[in-house]
Formats: structure tokens, sequence, C-alpha cells
């Protein structure tokens, strides 16, 4: 099952890397869960695809010249574990960013139903039980 999970992963990272919501949108469950309180605490956890849209598309929204690279995806036996990398520059500022962060990731069923994103990708790997 592993490599059906890395692979559900891949193609909705695939997807969203080339603005394709939708399709990125439909390898998650109904129910899925998108946890960013250990990236950003004052955004808490995301519960369903309603919610989990509106966070995205506030996410995207901050970017001008989005680009989106899903560096790693790791098999952590029963998560998938990645690291990504956005860079693009502020909407409103303009200022050039970078930013690289980690996930662990719970699929079932061939759909995500959990991401918990990390600021540190090391801390993803920790989580998971796996080495740096």
């Amino acid at each position: 099952m592993a490599d059906e999970d890395m692979e559900v992963v891949r193609r909705a990272y695939e997807a969203y890397s080339k603005g394709d919501l939708a399709a990125a949108g439909s390898a998650y469950s109904e129910d899925t869960v998108w946890d960013v309180s250990r990236f950003r605490p004052d955004e808490g956890v995301h519960r369903g695809l309603d919610e989990l849209a509106k966070h995205i598309g506030s996410w995207r929204a901050t970017w001008k010249d989005h680009s989106f690279w899903l560096e790693r995806v790791v098999d952590a036996g029963d998560v998938v574990v990645t690291v990504i990398r956005e860079s693009g520059r502020g909407r409103s500022s303009g200022a050039p960013v970078t930013v690289r962060y980690g996930q662990v990731i719970t699929v079932s069923d061939g759909k995500i139903v959990e991401t918990v994103v990390y600021r540190d990708p090391e801390d993803a790997f920790d989580a998971a039980g796996l080495p740096r």
C-alpha cells in the first residue's frame, strides 16, 4: 500500500503545482483534516474539503508568480512524509519569498485523510519516526 499511497500524494501535488486545484482536491477525502498548527499556530486545523479549499485559496492568494515543488516523498510505513518548497513574490509587497516545509500525510482507501504541516521538514521526519 505504501507505493500506492505515495502515488496518491504525488498525483495530488503534481496537479496542485500545475494550478489544477480541482484535480488536486479530488485526492482528498470529504472529511480530510489539514493541520497547520505546527507551521502557523494562528491557522489551526481545517476539517473537510470546504475548509481546506478556503485555506488553500487564501494561501495561494498571498503569492504572485507562485512555484511549488515536491522535493521529496518518503514512505514511512503507515504515513507518507513530504518535503515541499514554494516560492514566488508576495502579492502585496512584491518581496521574493521561499518557504520549505515538511508534511506527514495519512492516506486511507486511496484518499488523503490527514495532513500535518511542519515548519521544519526535519520535524516531519521526527513525527513519523524516521531518521533525520
